[in-house]
């Protein structure tokens, strides 16, 4: 076996109204494609993801942001933030099973040390009291504190890929001591988001050209830099 995936078919929950573009079809097609190689059992195993208390939540969000969604959840309409991440019916319930996925392959990595994958994770745009970005609970700031928690782990790092700037998970884990790399794609020129430009005096900026951008973080400063093709 050389890789854990955590999947089930409750993990499409995660739907936002039409027409909105994040689809949750692509947890499926990946599972279906995966599948269809003959990697399933041969080489894969697929675990269903073990759920967790929504006291876990409360690792990266305060409490009140924490009740606000599940009021929202109920609710099932409105947004959870500015207006990208609009509620549904249940999103609580179905935002706390992808983080759950996520610590799922964090326990299995850890106790079995083999490679264990969520593919319905990297909310990096959640903060502590605000959704954003599609995102409603961060599950990589929470991954990371449940590593240190647990586990007493110390040395984490994050690598972080996506044509947008990971700022929840940046804001989230500014004062750990964790390394984080951030990789973006522009094809044309580096846009500071609204979350860095309000946050000016923690960023350096070093190249903002096209190709890729390469984001160190750490307590002091921001690093920005290009990789030229």
């Amino acid at each position: 076996m050389i890789m854990y995936l955590i999947y089930e078919s409750k993990l499409l929950n995660y739907r936002f109204r039409e027409p909105h573009p994040m689809k949750p079809e692509r947890y499926l097609l990946t599972y279906e494609l995966i599948k269809s190689y003959g990697l399933i059992d041969a080489r894969i195993s697929v675990v269903k993801p073990k759920l967790f208390e929504e006291k876990i939540l409360l690792l990266a969000h305060d409490e009140e942001y924490v009740d606000f969604v599940k009021s929202m959840s109920k609710l099932g309409e409105g947004y959870l933030d500015y207006g990208d991440t609009p509620a549904f019916k249940r999103c609580f319930e179905a935002a706390l099973l992808h983080v759950s996925s996520t610590l799922t392959a964090v326990d299995i990595a850890f106790n079995r040390g083999i490679v264990s994958v969520n593919l319905a994770g990297g909310y990096h745009h959640a903060k502590r009291l605000s959704a954003g970005g599609f995102c409603i609970f961060n599950d990589i700031a929470i991954a990371v504190n449940y590593l240190a928690d647990k586990y007493g782990v110390r040395r984490i790092a994050v690598v972080d890929f996506d044509v947008h700037h990971g700022d929840g998970t940046q804001e989230l884990l500014y004062d750990k001591d964790v390394l984080k790399l951030i990789f973006t794609k522009m094809e044309d020129i580096y846009i500071l988001e609204p979350a860095l430009l309000a946050n000016w005096e923690k960023v350096m900026v070093m190249a903002i050209w096209s190709t890729y951008q390469c984001h160190l973080i750490h307590p002091m400063m921001t690093i920005f830099w290009s990789l030229r093709r």
